[in-house]
């Protein structure tokens, strides 16, 4: 690593590298030569003990959690403490580095200039936004463009520097007539504009805008641009269907029924959805406890949604800042348990290359949620229990205890107690961890939530498919109210993402998704029948109109069919005709398996 060190020592740039503890392992000479300290002086200590309060409070309660969240951080400001008692303000860029697996990391922390900031970093960030940018002088000359902003405009970012602005806007806009006024102060919000592409097509847009004077005593003007072409030609469009004709009464009716709203508790609980008095017990629960730092056991059947219990639990409680870490107790080794919950370090056992954190350490501040806590061995459990109860562990081969403050939500569909009479989990584990039960109602014990969640699954994946929004009519929730759910809401979500799949027009086909699920009473028949019997055609048709739909049945047969021709399951039998009929009729109509 001599290499290495000496690259470090002599980079231009002011760098810090930490360890997975946040201790500086080393530092550039750029960087001692800015606070005047000493190696010796730096190496050991951590970022923060070179920081003023102010700062230091910011590291902890807003830094340490994004970087977190997303391995890096990027322009923090923060301000030092030299080695005279001067404080050095600083721009900070933070990259967190992983090793082979998610849990060992190094960290390095680039510090600059506010000043060379300003003028490079920023610069750099604006250029490369996703959002579409551009810049004018107080000549309204372009001066710098986002990337974004001249991909829309179908030319590169080097074309427009120079140019005036109004060589790519309607003479009639809001921007052109103050253009005209001579205007040094322009502040817009939202004002519609059209600009000229460079294939001579025409981009509507809105414009927001603020003016800025330098020091130089120059204007500059700073624009952000959002593309509506498309939002408004579909606005547009509706507005020429609605005056059509008097049959969009219907449509409308439809289209509300479409995107009402999800009936939500009142509580607001998130993306919970339902009305029913089991979940409002429920949610009434979690209120209760949210904001404690009791431990929580969510209890419930496969499929109840017991992992959103725990985000919601998490999001509504005073550590929400905090990491939320899940462990799935099922997927863990017997021999990697404790490693994965409580750390080791470097030659602890074979295989145990490098030092690593653990996941209990990882939620330090946050919430751990144990997925499946019944799957944990029960000679693995006393070790957990301890954590529990003192909160303090040690990482495998270490001897410095270290401790860690979680709170514990903890998930099951077993019967705990049941397991314990058996003596496969301990009661004073049981105990310390249903601190406070909640039970996660099934779908079938939640009444009408059924056909609300239905709606809520079907609007959220035929904006996932790309597919026009479909609708649940009242053969489609007889098929939903007729079954009992036995995978739950899990099932259900599949059940409607079929369904929308199988669908070829605007009717959800619920009756193809659900053919091969057993449905509990007679109304699965009455409701599969409606789907038959309903009339969805005028009753005169023109002859093309009758081959379209002959051709339409036909193969729609042959989907549900999963083009099978003859035999007791073919479309032959189905559609009533002589499968070499059939045979004629999908050449006649060239249909072609896809």
């Amino acid at each position: 690593m001599d290499w290495y060190r000496e690259f470090l020592k002599s980079c231009p740039l002011m760098v810090l590298y930490l360890d997975e503890a946040g201790v500086i392992q080393d530092i550039s000479k750029e960087m001692l030569n800015k606070l005047n300290f000493a190696e010796d002086e730096v190496i050991g200590k951590k970022p923060h003990d070179f920081c003023t309060a102010e700062s230091r409070e910011k590291i902890f309660k807003e830094y340490i959690p994004n970087i977190r969240k997303f391995s890096e951080l990027n322009g923090a400001e923060v301000h030092l403490v030299d080695q005279d008692g001067k404080i050095v303000p600083l721009i900070s860029h933070v990259r967190l580095v992983r090793r082979d697996d998610l849990n060992a990391y190094r960290t390095f922390i680039f510090f600059f200039d506010k000043q060379f900031e300003h003028l490079d970093y920023f610069r750099n960030l604006y250029r490369s936004s996703p959002a579409m940018l551009f810049t004018l002088d107080q000549n309204f000359l372009i001066t710098d463009i986002s990337k974004r902003w001249a991909d829309k405009m179908n030319q590169d970012s080097s074309y427009f520097i120079g140019k005036r602005i109004t060589d790519f806007i309607l003479e009639e806009s809001i921007l052109s007539d103050l253009i005209k006024d001579k205007s040094k102060d322009i502040s817009l919000d939202n004002a519609p504009i059209c600009f000229k592409k460079h294939d001579g097509s025409l981009m509507e847009a809105l414009i927001s805008a603020y003016s800025e004077k330098r020091e130089n005593s120059k204007t500059l003007f700073y624009f952000a641009v959002k593309d509506v072409t498309e939002q408004n030609k579909l606005t547009r469009q509706l507005k020429d269907t609605l005056e059509e004709n008097e049959r969009l009464k219907e449509e409308l009716q439809k289209e509300r029924d479409y995107l009402r709203e999800e009936v939500r508790v009142s509580l607001n609980f998130g993306d919970i959805v339902g009305e029913s008095a089991s979940l409002k017990k429920m949610l009434s629960r979690i209120e209760a406890v949210a904001k404690t730092s009791a431990s929580v056991l969510v209890e419930g059947e496969s499929g109840t949604g017991k992992e959103l219990i725990a985000r919601v639990l998490h999001q509504l409680s005073d550590r929400s800042n905090g990491p939320l870490v899940k462990v799935n107790c099922a997927a863990i080794p017997t021999e990697l348990f404790e490693s994965e919950f409580f750390g080791h370090v470097k030659g602890s056992f074979t295989g145990a290359y490098k030092d690593r954190i653990g996941k209990y350490e990882l939620a330090d501040g946050g919430t751990l949620f144990l997925d499946e806590i019944a799957e944990i061995p029960i000679e693995l459990q006393s070790k957990l229990l301890r954590v529990l109860q003192e909160g303090e562990f040690d990482r495998i081969g270490d001897n410095q205890t270290r401790k860690s403050n979680v709170r514990i939500v903890a998930a099951t569909n077993k019967d705990i107690e049941g397991l314990i009479s058996k003596g496969l989990f301990r009661e004073d584990l049981y105990y310390r961890l249903g601190v406070f039960p909640i039970n996660v109602p099934a779908l079938r014990e939640r009444g009408g939530d059924v056909i609300q969640l239905a709606n809520h699954f079907l609007v959220i994946t035929c904006k996932e498919f790309g597919r026009p929004l479909l609708s649940l009519d009242s053969a489609s929730i007889e098929l939903i109210e007729s079954y009992t759910w036995p995978g739950n809401i899990r099932e259900l979500k599949n059940v409607i993402e079929r369904g929308v799949i199988l669908s070829s027009g605007d009717k959800l086909r619920l009756d193809l998704a659900m053919s091969d699920l057993k449905m509990s009473d007679q109304k699965s028949i009455v409701a599969e029948e409606a789907f038959r019997t309903k009339e969805l055609r005028p009753e005169i048709l023109s002859e093309e109109e009758v081959q379209e739909f002959l051709k339409d049945n036909l193969e729609k047969a042959l989907i549900q069919t999963n083009w099978r021709v003859s035999g007791p399951r073919g479309a032959a039998k189905l559609l009533g005709v002589r499968p070499t009929t059939l045979h004629d009729r999908i050449k006649k109509y060239q249909l072609n398996k896809t």
